[in-house]
């Protein structure tokens, strides 16, 4: 009698939306990964209508022309919208985008860009809008930026992509010929070879014309009372004012910032621009101090607190200002207020705020005339450090290299605030190194491990690693006691070639790391020079390194029942080393080996699909394949539950060969899972997809 399992089904025809193929659904959870989670919203990410808006009726319709034709072949519409320095170039856009809703049905999505901005998390929180969860979707920017553009090839979508500033924002783009994108370039922007590559339309913005600059005067003074307000009454300091300001929106806005909600005068205010040094030609510098100047005292710290904070161009929570100046929430959000009225700073999304570039050097310049720039700065890289810390103790818990910390928050929370603040992460990095904080760079390296373990691309872990193996080094100079952190930098580092499959680099880092350091950070290396070499196919070298480790593992637990008898040994290190041995030895002797560690990995689903797709493989390989059909179904189940696509993808992989008379189904699912962002596990599918001469 047949297997009960075996069957075949076959899906054909086209579909606008995503196809479900499961069976045994008691077992199997999902055979989709990617597929929506959560329900599907329009996204809205442009701010209300700006009540005084009144700048370029042309150059609106312009970006109309441009934007606005239904159809296209070959890709989304992009109009770079140029001009001076404060000329209203993101003013425009957001306009626009207010004004042109309707034609626009899949939503309306901004990306505040700038130095150091990583656009991971600014993708994974597009998808979200269609319905992804951000733990469900491919992990490196690669894969997430071609899953984007496959989820937005039918939508039509109006993009705004503010401050771009270099050739990344080609990740940024949607897919299907229906969707605009509006790119704000930023200052010293690197565009060049995007525009080669995309038929562009540019709108460039001139000055506004005085009739222009007094009505946006007026709006901002006078609205009610047009005929006898300031403006009005004052119109030879209103022309001054404009002469000062550049006839720029940007700065008449700040300037009208000034005098809102004040009994000043016009005239004042120019009179005060002009002892500042301003003559026939305006200077930003002269805007920005008086507009500071008129500031309270805490709006003023928050203010330069913007320019101390760790790289430019990024949005800062409320929560990362209160603990960097020492100051109340309710205090800090006042200043805000207070900011956002004056034109000095701009909403981000998920209540975060930022400054414009050039107000930005601005804000450093004062925090540094003030002598504060480095202690605010320093503050800011503590916050970072010691709350990642905590929430990277949530995501990874026991990972022995800091002692002491206590979580925070609960998985969900954790990954967020890790996400979100990860620029900012990368960025306090780059300050700690600069200012010789070498042991804030490591654990602020230690806290990027679950985000580039899983959701970072291994390009940008080995970039940040580099400096944790310069800052572990400094500091084993100077403190032998510190060679483990320098030992758990190396591995980091090493783990971000294994991911590139850079071998050469992965094994040499790894031995280096395996010779300094304590004794569990040198195992840790040895362990990892085991699964490189085993990656590489190289089993009988992966075996004598993984038993060695193991033996090294065993030494350590004895060390610690030596040293503390009272306290029960946790076993995970001798167990881990035991699954990973199992790996690499005959089937026979795995199968017992990899069924004993399960116990000891109960809490962890992650690393119990792992041992359950190991199991599976041992059984195929002993021709057990009805047996090992159960098992890698478990170990999907887990892989789904733990949110771990790449071991998912290599489970079906691996349900492949258990089910012969299912493979074409299961290695769709496998590329499905991997296609996006584990480039080389997916060739690994392709290749037995080809085998078998199975059509994507």
């Amino acid at each position: 009698m047949a297997d009960e399992r075996e069957f075949h089904q076959e899906v054909s025809g086209d579909t606008t939306g995503n196809v479900l193929q499961a069976r045994d659904v008691d077992t199997i959870n999902i055979s989709n990964y990617y597929g929506p989670s959560l329900p599907e919203k329009i996204a809205e990410e442009i701010p209300p209508s700006v009540k005084r808006y009144i700048n370029y009726r042309d150059r609106l319709d312009e970006i109309a022309g441009a934007a606005g034709p239904e159809s296209r072949d070959d890709g989304p519409f992009v109009v770079e919208i140029a001009g001076a320095p404060r000329s209203g170039k993101s003013t425009i856009a957001y306009q626009y985008s207010r004004q042109h809703k309707a034609g626009f049905p899949g939503g309306r999505f901004r990306a505040e860009l700038g130095p150091g901005v990583q656009l991971y998390p600014i993708v994974s929180r597009w998808l979200g809008y269609l319905g992804h969860s951000r733990d469900r979707l491919p992990p490196t920017l690669s894969g997430i930026s071609d899953f984007w553009r496959s989820e937005t090839a039918n939508r039509t979508l109006l993009m705004l992509l503010d401050g771009a500033c270099s050739e990344d924002i080609e990740y940024l783009l949607p897919g299907g010929p229906r969707s605009a994108v509006l790119v704000v370039p930023g200052p010293s922007a690197k565009l060049t070879e995007f525009r080669a590559r995309h038929s562009i339309t540019k709108v460039k913005l001139t000055p506004l014309t005085k009739e222009q600059a007094l009505a946006l005067l007026t709006h901002r003074l006078d609205e009610g009372q047009e005929e006898h307000g300031r403006v009005a009454s004052e119109p030879e300091a209103a022309a001054r004012l404009i002469e000062i300001c550049g006839h720029s929106a940007g700065l008449l806005s700040i300037a009208a910032g000034m005098l809102a909600d004040r009994q000043a005068t016009i005239t004042e205010l120019v009179q005060r621009l002009e002892r500042r040094g301003v003559t026939r030609h305006f200077r930003l510098t002269v805007i920005f101090d008086a507009a500071h100047d008129f500031l309270d005292e805490i709006a003023k710290r928050v203010y330069r607190a913007f320019g101390a904070h760790p790289g430019q161009g990024l949005s800062v929570s409320t929560d990362a200002l209160a603990a960097a100046l020492g100051i109340e929430l309710y205090d800090v959000e006042d200043a805000l207020d207070a900011l956002l009225q004056a034109s000095l700073i701009e909403r981000s999304s998920g209540g975060r705020y930022l400054l414009t570039p050039f107000i930005a050097d601005h804000a450093t310049a004062k925090a540094r005339d003030n002598g504060e720039l480095q202690a605010v700065r320093d503050a800011f890289i503590a916050y970072y450090r010691d709350y990642g810390l905590r929430y990277a103790e949530t995501l990874k818990p026991g990972r022995g290299w800091e002692n002491d910390i206590t979580p925070l928050g609960d998985h969900d929370s954790a990954l967020s605030w890790l996400i979100d603040n990860q620029d900012a992460i990368a960025a306090s990095i780059e300050a700690a190194a600069k200012a010789a904080d070498h042991r804030s760079v490591v654990r602020l390296c230690l806290v990027t491990w679950p985000i580039y373990q899983r959701d970072g691309d291994a390009a940008r872990m080995v970039e940040l690693n580099k400096r944790g193996v310069a800052a572990g080094s400094a500091l084993a100079d100077e403190n032998k006691a510190d060679e483990k952190l320098l030992s758990i930098m190396l591995t980091q580092l090493a783990f971000g070639y294994r991911q590139q499959r850079e071998w050469d680099l992965a094994i040499t880092t790894l031995e280096w790391a395996s010779t300094v350091g304590s004794p569990e950070s040198r195992q840790s290396a040895i362990e990892g020079i085991g699964l490189v070499l085993r990656d590489q196919g190289k089993i009988p070298q992966a075996r004598t390194v993984l038993e060695e480790n193991l033996r090294q593992a065993k030494e350590i637990a004895a060390a610690y029942r030596l040293a503390e008898p009272d306290r029960i040994t946790r076993p995970r290190r001798v167990a881990m080393a035991r699954f990973h041995l199992a790996t690499v030895i005959e089937p026979e002797v795995a199968i017992a080996e990899l069924t004993s560690v399960r116990e000891v990995f109960a809490a962890e689903p992650e690393n119990l699909a792992k041992i359950g797709l190991w199991l599976g493989r041992k059984l195929i390989a002993l021709g057990k394949r009805t047996a090992a059909v159960p098992v890698l179904d478990e170990a999907a189940k887990l892989a789904d539950q733990a949110n771990a696509p790449r071991e998912l993808g290599l489970i079906n992989l691996a349900r492949a060969d258990a089910e012969p008379e299912n493979a074409k189904f299961h290695l769709r699912s496998a590329l499905r899972l991997l296609e996006f962002g584990f480039d080389a596990d997916a060739d690994d599918v392709r290749a037995r997809m080809a085998e078998l001469d199975i059509p994507r």
